[in-house]
């Protein structure tokens, strides 16, 4: 009878505790901008970084932050408002870190330069080290205070201002270094590693704040996003915004939270996620809690991720899945696909500026090659130009301005077949003349490289080649059907083969693919004469001996 009592009463209690409302968990921040250095020259004095601090203040505050703002702050401020941050947080708080200023990266680690930092000379890291705030400490004292989530926003990715001090560096010349966070923290800086953060787009650029935190600032108040699309959207707007500048600043973001976390709520309701007593709803959703998650079931929808191909897919992906096997992947064809798209602006461009701009992003990219060939094409075209409409004096008759059948320059492209005769060693200005010349030869082609010049009494497909020179005659243009599909010598996209042609030379192997709506790329290997349909057309390798032809669109 007691038993059952005692099993009555924890009952209740148990039936008690599920109907008490839910507590929201206690939410703080400290802010810290930094525009005035008192021992460093005008030109390195800082103009947005208070002002950010206030934006990302009013930010915070208004998702159920509790703030400490610091500005301008001494390094004896900045610790005593340091510690009064600490002294505050409490086991399964979520807190926050928001630094504007100059940050300096030495051997690996990070450091936050306060507004007294003394002028040092080359050779005089130690002094710099103890004069400022040291990142990797910061991290280990909030760790060791057991917050649920640790979030750090540093946009200290400035030039560092003793990069040249007496002849001698003192840390990298810009930009913070990579760090490698504890579990439970998510940390978002401004720029790459060894990149510069813009604090204003130009001259005339108005707005109060930095251009990371002007594109950050909507994002942090919006429903619905979690901290990984919040990273992921502001790296992708900062990088175009910099781009329209011609400068690279892609935001970095370092992530050891393994559950989401939504800062604005998780759904865009009426009340943008927060509770009914002026606090604010975090929801953090476990991953195997969503029933879509269940083990085998991210492989599927990786699969199906790929299918789609778009970046919605790829981001809906990353966010549900965040322990997947496939993330990797996901990650490399997203990354990919911003590429691609960034990739067809500049080709829609085609202007050696537009290509500069993509290198900036793209350095190194599967499409950098291309970009560098097409600005040296356009550049040659700019120099040789003249040479190829009004070529020697021996052809002028056929290739004056008045005569309708002059060949006319389509530089960056390749006449496809109609080969009638190769001339060997010879200029682009004597390839010219020869063809023009030639009333059997309705284009050319020259291959600057190899100096050989390609004889055509037939034009059909024009195929782009950004090493190529190539003319047509007037008369012939209107039969040039430009083609969509570029061409890449060693290189292959792995997998994604789904028809294999056997005893196929390359031209049949590049109509195959061009007629077929599901081959996106193919790969033609000559020593074995074997054309291999894709359905991809990324990532591609280095692979000796191949000849790649991927789709434009």
């Amino acid at each position: 009878m007691m038993c059952r009592r005692m099993a009555l009463i924890l009952l209740l209690v148990l039936v008690a505790l599920a109907t008490e409302p839910a507590v929201a968990e206690k939410r703080i921040a400290l802010v810290v901008g930094i525009d005035k250095y008192v021992n460093l020259p005008d030109h390195q004095q800082l103009k947005k970084a208070v002002n950010d601090s206030k934006s990302i203040s009013s930010a915070l505050a208004s998702q159920g932050f509790q703030v400490l703002a610091a500005h301008n702050a001494s390094r004896i401020e900045f610790i005593r408002t340091w510690q009064r941050f600490l002294n505050q947080i409490e086991r399964g708080d979520v807190v926050a870190l928001f630094f504007a200023g100059h940050g300096v990266e030495i051997k690996g680690q990070n450091f936050l330069l306060p507004s007294d930092m003394p002028q040092v000379q080359g050779g005089e890291e130690e002094i710099l080290k103890a004069a400022s705030m040291s990142t990797d400490d910061m991290l280990e004292q909030l760790q060791n205070r057991g917050g649920r989530l640790n979030l750090v926003i540093l946009d200290a990715c400035r030039d560092n201002p003793f990069a040249t001090t007496a002849g001698r560096s003192i840390g990298s010349s810009r930009g913070l270094g990579r760090v490698q966070p504890a579990s439970g923290t998510f940390i978002m800086y401004s720029a790459g590693i060894g990149q510069s953060a813009l604090d204003r787009l130009s001259d005339e650029d108005q707005n109060g704040n930095s251009v990371y935190t002007r594109e950050l600032l909507p994002l942090l108040q919006q429903p619905g996003l979690s901290l990984l699309q919040i990273a992921t959207r502001v790296r992708r707007r900062v990088r175009e915004r910099a781009l329209e500048v011609n400068h690279k600043q892609v935001p970095a973001y370092y992530d050891e939270v393994i559950r989401d976390f939504y800062l604005a709520g998780k759904d865009a309701g009426a009340d943008g996620g927060k509770t009914g007593t002026g606090g604010t709803k975090t929801v953090i959703e476990t991953t195997t809690n969503n029933r879509n998650t269940k083990p085998g079931n991210d492989k599927l929808a990786c699969q199906r991720a790929i299918l789609d191909d778009t970046l919605e897919a790829y981001e809906k992906f990353l966010k549900t899945y965040p322990g997947s096997g496939c993330r990797a992947k996901i990650q490399k064809l997203y990354e990919a696909k911003v590429e691609k798209i960034h990739w067809d602006k500049a080709i829609a461009e085609h202007t050696i500026a537009g290509y500069q701009r993509f290198l900036i992003a793209f350095d190194g990219g599967i499409y950098a090659g291309q970009a560098r060939d097409r600005m040296q094409a356009l550049k040659q075209t700019s120099q040789t130009k003249k040479v190829v409409n009004v070529p020697d004096t021996d052809v002028t008759q056929n290739n004056s301005s008045g005569n309708p059948d002059r060949l006319r320059d389509l530089a960056g492209y390749d006449v496809f077949g109609g080969d009638y005769q190769t001339v060997r060693n010879v200029s682009l200005n004597r390839c010219n003349t020869i063809c023009g010349a030639d009333q059997r030869c309705r284009a050319f082609t020259y291959n600057k490289k190899h100096r050989l010049c390609f004889l055509k009494e037939t034009v059909g497909t024009l195929m782009p080649n950004y090493q190529a020179l190539s003319a047509v005659r007037q008369s012939e243009l209107r039969r040039v059907r430009p083609s969509n599909i570029r061409v890449f010598d060693n290189k292959d996209v792995t997998a994604s083969d789904y028809r294999m042609l056997d005893g196929t030379g390359f031209l049949d192997c590049y109509k195959a693919c061009e007629a077929d709506r599901r081959c996106r790329s193919f790969a033609h290997v000559k020593r074995t004469a074997t054309c291999w349909l894709k359905s991809a057309s990324f990532p591609a390798r280095y692979k000796k001996g191949v000849r790649l032809g991927i789709k434009e669109n």
